[in-house]
């Protein structure tokens, strides 16, 4: 065979290669720049929270923002009103009423977002690393695609513009994506502690959180048994995380607080159906309100043509089924049977 026919077919392979890399990085830079498009308006606007609500009454109700007095209102609150620990912890010590004003208000929301930003992209890197995505420039872009999702449809104002929904709600979602990323890429016995850890304080924020983590670490467990992967620290995680759901459950205050707002009981059936239909109504919302289909089309796409190096059985459809209905239905059912 002709020598130089050889020759310039390689060539040509090569070339092609070599534009379907930069294709690649082409899309990832946009997505990327459209990520942060998204983020920084976000990141600008924390920097102008006021007081809100909930912020005042706080601050007045305990007068100092020491670590005596934020352990006083753990007790307090997990008694009288919800067995938020960890929200009830934060609350009081980085109360901005009770120490330096809008200044540490301002820093503490800029803070919240940051740390949620990069907890959020510790979990996506975890997630492809697990699933055998080891170039960096598939995470970026899982990233992008996954900010944009988040930050591009939705205010969140609750979340990332009240600080004690900041306490409640944001802080501990960033303890829980940390822990969740250090339980699917640490090996060793320190990391898995460290990921306890987390998992614990995640527990102690709102019970939607709690909910997530649960069922988030319940997933990932069922993941490694079907990959032949689990050890018995995956149970401790797990556990850890249940044991300060459980705790934030049993509390007082959460009776106390539920016979205030309505005092029927609880409603586990209905809690049950409203949760599926809540489900379903957010991805109906998706799909059709927002372009987010756009989105899902193209980490589709790249998912069904990047290389891994890791085969899961039932394939990685089964995998990323447990973390989004984890996410949904793990923090719906808690919060709507109270309802």
């Amino acid at each position: 065979m002709n020598t130089n026919y050889l020759d310039r077919f390689k060539v040509n392979e090569g070339s092609k290669h070599s534009e379907g890399k930069r294709g690649i990085w082409i899309t990832v830079v946009i997505f990327w720049g459209v990520a942060a498009m998204t983020l920084v308006p976000i990141f600008i606007a924390s920097g102008y929270t006021v007081y809100w609500s909930d912020d005042i009454c706080t601050a007045k109700a305990n007068g100092t923002h020491t670590i005596i007095e934020a352990l006083k209102n753990v007790i307090h609150w997990w008694l009288t009103w919800q067995g938020t620990y960890t929200g009830a912890f934060l609350e009081v010590a980085l109360s901005p009423l009770n120490g330096f004003g809008f200044a540490q208000l301002h820093v503490v929301m800029v803070l919240n977002i940051m740390l949620f930003s990069a907890s959020f992209w510790a979990f996506i890197n975890a997630i492809c690393r697990s699933m055998g995505v080891s170039k960096r420039k598939y995470s970026i872009l899982f990233f992008s695609l996954c900010v944009i999702g988040i930050f591009g449809f939705t205010g969140w104002t609750e979340v990332f513009f009240w600080f004690v929904g900041a306490m409640v709600y944001s802080f501990p979602m960033s303890f829980c994506l940390l822990g969740l990323a250090a339980a699917l890429q640490s090996k060793s016995f320190k990391g898995m502690c460290i990921s306890g850890l987390f998992m614990f304080l995640a527990s102690g924020g709102s019970l939607e959180i709690a909910g997530i983590s649960c069922f988030t670490m319940l997933g990932i467990c069922i993941i490694k048994w079907m990959t032949k992967s689990l050890r018995k620290i995956d149970f401790v995680i797990f556990g850890t995380a249940v044991f300060g759901a459980l705790v934030n459950t049993v509390a007082p205050g959460n009776y106390i607080r539920h016979a205030v707002i309505d005092d029927t009981g609880l409603h586990i059936g209905k809690a049950i159906i409203r949760t599926v239909l809540e489900v379903l109504q957010t991805v109906e919302g998706l799909l059709v309100d927002t372009p987010c289909i756009l989105l899902i089309f193209v980490a589709f796409v790249f998912g069904a043509t990047i290389e891994r190096v890791k085969e899961y059985p039932g394939g990685g459809i089964t995998y990323d089924y447990f973390i989004m209905h984890s996410f949904t239905a793990g923090h719906l059912f808690p919060s709507l049977s109270w309802v």
